[in-house]
């Protein structure tokens, strides 16, 4: 059975909405192997702390010692249980029909386009186009670095420039980087087709699922690696992923997000070892500290001292 028509089915059956039919296709799938069952769990933890938290009950979590392979992965089915965060960028008009989204903050923000394809712009990033000629001509222009999911059209190829290269797409996606600061400019894909072509000459580079494309300029390099993507898929569902780090990572990114410092006001488990932590962008910060706790056994507070766990 299809991812999607997997989450779908799990979804359903989380708000109880499942025929009977679909709960037997449901035990199938579970009996299949423990990774669907921890799938599942992991789903259904997240409804309940939602709604616990929705109905003002306090979740029930017992602190206990980390299990010996840490797991909390919010799948991409999750994002369906949170509010999504919503649309925001500087935005300036001007007579010609450029349209100019900049970003100077300290977050990522997701800007739509007419054509409904969605960019998550980076901060201190900027993405231009012309408005006028977009259902026609998509063609963008940026500086700095975003995560693209492109709305398919046959007719029209998506394009993006920078100042190093040009990416091709039909409908895919992908990411982008060329900072002004930066030696290098590169792009990422994680789902469908693109082509890139380095704006010093006229070879076209195909890029496959999963690799990285990473153009020097300067000596007019071309290397193509094989890279994660995950972060990347998240991204579209508004989903945050940590992958693979330590609480104090964990930590440290959290601080950053929200702004404030954390500090450890409670231990049931153990900070060894390392985790894969995700959580919706929007998600308020409670929710976000409630799931950790979940994980590690560490409760925490956020407040203005420095008294947080030491590296």
């Amino acid at each position: 059975m299809e991812q999607e028509k997997i989450d779908a089915l799990i979804l359903a059956y989380l708000k109880g909405e499942t025929t009977p039919e679909q709960d037997r296709a449901l035990a199938e799938y579970l009996e299949e192997s423990t990774d669907h069952q921890d799938y599942f769990a992991d789903l259904r933890a997240v409804a309940r702390y939602l709604e616990a938290s929705r109905t003002g009950e306090k979740p029930q979590v017992k602190a206990s010692p980390v299990r010996k392979r840490p797991r909390w992965i919010i799948p991409a089915a999750a994002a369906a249980l949170f509010l999504m965060f919503g649309l925001g960028a500087s935005q300036v008009w001007t007579r010609t029909g450029k349209v100019v989204h900049d970003n100077p903050g300290t977050k990522t923000i997701q800007v739509q386009l007419p054509d409904h394809s969605r960019v998550w712009l980076a901060d201190g990033s900027t993405l231009s186009y012309n408005r006028r000629t977009f259902d026609r001509k998509r063609d963008v222009l940026l500086v700095g670095q975003a995560d693209f999911d492109v709305t398919k059209n046959g007719k029209s190829p998506f394009r993006v420039e920078t100042s190093s290269i040009e990416v091709t797409v039909h409908g895919t996606i992908f990411q982008v980087r060329d900072f002004p600061s930066e030696d290098y400019a590169e792009a990422t894909l994680a789902e469908g087709a693109v082509s890139l072509r380095p704006l010093s000459g006229e070879d076209r580079f195909n890029i496959s699922v999963g690799q990285r494309a990473v153009y020097k300029e300067k000596t007019r390099e071309m290397t193509i690696e094989e890279v994660p993507v995950d972060q990347i898929l998240l991204r579209r569902t508004g989903i945050i992923s940590i992958e693979n780090a330590t609480i104090h990572q964990i930590v440290e990114r959290i601080q950053t997000d929200f702004g404030v410092r954390l500090s450890a006001v409670s231990v049931g488990g153990s900070s060894d070892g390392t985790f894969t932590f995700s959580y919706p962008e929007k998600a308020p910060l409670g929710d976000v500290l409630g799931m950790l706790e979940v994980l590690t056994g560490y409760r925490f507070e956020a407040e203005p001292t420095s008294n947080i766990i030491n590296k």
